[in-house]
């Protein structure tokens, strides 16, 4: 189980910085893709850049949200933890009947 876990919290991190990874990059990838190859008339290199730059900053706030969001809930979580029951020592084990 601690194997489990510790895979979970190494697949979650990963997610974590690939996302943050892609949110940086892409921008400028999707930029420089959609800029034609030559000399065009029109062209919306500026809009493409200001919507994408603009993408990539509710993305980044949408990242330390959802992980602040996902902490508190990780501790409100952890409090309401129900006691355990400890076995008395003194007590004779039941017998069963088969």
């Amino acid at each position: 189980m601690k194997a489990l876990k510790e895979f979970s919290a190494y697949l979650f991190l990963g997610a974590i910085l690939g996302l943050g990874v892609f949110a940086w990059f892409s921008p400028s990838l999707i930029v420089w893709y959609s800029s034609p190859p030559g000399s065009v008339p029109m062209n919306c290199d500026g809009a493409v850049e200001w919507a994408i730059y603009t993408y990539r900053k509710i993305l980044i706030v949408g990242i330390i949200f959802g992980m602040a969001l996902s902490v508190v809930l990780f501790v409100a979580l952890k409090k309401r933890k129900p006691a355990q029951v400890v076995p008395n020592k003194d007590a004779e084990p039941s017998k069963h009947i088969e």
